[in-house]
């Protein structure tokens, strides 16, 4: 039997918006998810990869498609299709990360991915490009749009995101991020946007992987340049939670190192995915190994809803502030939120319930476990408590929930479960006898139980 206790006597601090996505809940301009957004109550918004393939709407050479042309003359400019992206965002509540670049390109030739020719008007473009969202600019709005990210994934300079070299970047990065600050001084700027490349061993981080390398690079030029660095982001694609643990508190020490002690650090791009999952894409069909074909399953059924509760849980309890799921798209192969038609997916589940707890204006409160590969989180206010259970991985068997802490009175309890055999699903409620509540939980699956009281 797995013991978890509940301490709502010991706040811990507030539950951090973990529950972001990547994209938009507009699709291809005729697709709208703005209801299962606003349902999820998600929090954040990263666009990157937006509306891909058909037509990268947020991308500057999509914005702004002749780069000879002046960039001050706002008819130069294509925001349409941006701007029914971002009115989306807007309308169900999410705050936008917006990157300025490019997305990435698998195609044979690469268009977008090379160096500006030059640097300076490349900033100027960015500029207006925020001028546009927060200052009515060319028809514009006033978005506040406070998080500006310059670049995808620079050190996959062997692949399809970068043409240029490391050097390249920096020079970018400093040109665009000072002009930035200096006509918007209220925004924040970061990056590198990190793309993973590294190897693993459990509790101990192997220092030979590009990603060391190239971060403290770039947290050195920053540094030497003086060039703005709000927040710092990186993305991770993983099937082991402790991974997830450890690379996040292994960035925020590296950034600390380095002197940026209370800098944003945002992972922007992360998903179910291991070293295994080789595929390719024939004809439409993907193909590869057995593990390739699971992981496209598992990334939308009950095991990619405990896996993306557990990895929240994680987040939450680790030094990140921000993180933004890849993807929302259906049309992608990332997308584990929802089915080409639209429908929720199991393991959207976790995202309304990790919801539950970010809405609850209370405290996270201190909680443990005594089983491996049992995650769990719970937050209260004056009026309810409710904690989240990810058992990801784990074993079939018996839970025993301890809440110390519960005022005296009649208490109403409920739980929501996700498993094989359920999907978000009121699964039992009633009165809660005495302080415990105990149950089951499945391999891969998912509680979200929450007790309430009269004052």
């Amino acid at each position: 039997m797995s013991i978890i206790n509940v301490n709502l006597n010991e706040a811990v601090g507030k539950i951090k918006p973990m529950h972001g996505m990547t994209n938009s809940p507009i699709v291809n301009g005729s697709h709208d998810y703005r209801r299962q957004w606003k349902r999820a109550g998600i929090p954040f918004a990263r666009l990157h990869d937006t509306d891909y393939p058909k037509g990268p709407v947020v991308d500057i050479p999509r914005i702004f498609p002749d780069f000879r042309a002046d960039e001050n003359d706002p008819a130069n400019y294509s925001f349409k299709n941006t701007d029914a992206v971002i009115e989306g965002i807007i309308d169900c509540g999410a705050e936008v990360i917006y990157r300025l670049g490019t997305s990435i390109e698998h195609t044979r030739q690469k268009i977008d991915t090379i160096v500006p020719t030059d640097m300076d008007k490349w900033a100027r473009i960015c500029c207006n490009i925020i001028r546009h969202y927060n200052e009515g600019w060319a028809e514009g709005y006033h978005f506040n749009i406070r998080f500006w990210e310059i670049w995808n994934e620079p050190n996959l300079t062997q692949d399809d995101m970068w043409q240029g070299t490391q050097a390249d970047y920096f020079r970018m990065y400093e040109t665009a991020s000072k002009l930035i600050k200096k006509e918007f001084p209220n925004v924040l700027v970061g990056g590198p946007t990190l793309a993973e490349a590294m190897e693993f061993e459990k509790n101990s981080l192997k220092a030979e992987y590009v990603d060391e390398a190239y971060a403290r690079a770039f947290l050195e030029f920053v540094k030497k340049s003086e060039s703005p660095l709000d927040f710092f982001s990186w993305h991770l694609y993983r099937r082991n939670i402790w991974e997830y643990d450890e690379v996040c508190h292994f960035m925020k020490n590296l950034v600390v190192e380095y002197g940026f002690d209370d800098i944003i650090m945002i992972c922007d791009e992360w998903n179910i995915k291991d070293e295994n999952n080789d595929f390719a894409l024939d004809n439409g069909t993907y193909v590869g190994n057995s593990d390739a074909t699971q992981w496209l399953d598992d990334m939308k059924s009950e095991v990619g809803a405990s896996f993306v509760a557990a990895v929240m849980i994680t987040f939450q309890k680790g030094p990140l502030d921000i993180s933004t799921y890849y993807d929302s798209n259906p049309f992608l192969t990332f997308c584990g939120v929802f089915e080409r038609s639209g429908f929720p997916t199991k393991t959207y589940n976790s995202f309304r319930c990790f919801d539950k707890l970010y809405r609850l204006n209370g405290n996270e409160v201190k909680t443990d476990c005594d089983t491996e590969n049992t995650y769990v989180l719970a937050a209260k206010n004056e009026m309810e408590a409710i904690l989240l259970i990810s058992n990801y991985d784990g074993k079939n068997g018996d839970v025993k929930v301890n809440f110390d802490g519960l005022p005296e009175g009649k208490k109403r309890y409920s739980v929501v479960r996700t498993d094989k055999y359920y999907s978000h699903t009121l699964d039992e409620e009633g009165v809660l006898d005495g302080n415990i509540w105990e149950g089951s939980m499945l391999k891969n699956s998912t509680l979200l139980i929450t007790v309430t009281w009269e004052i």
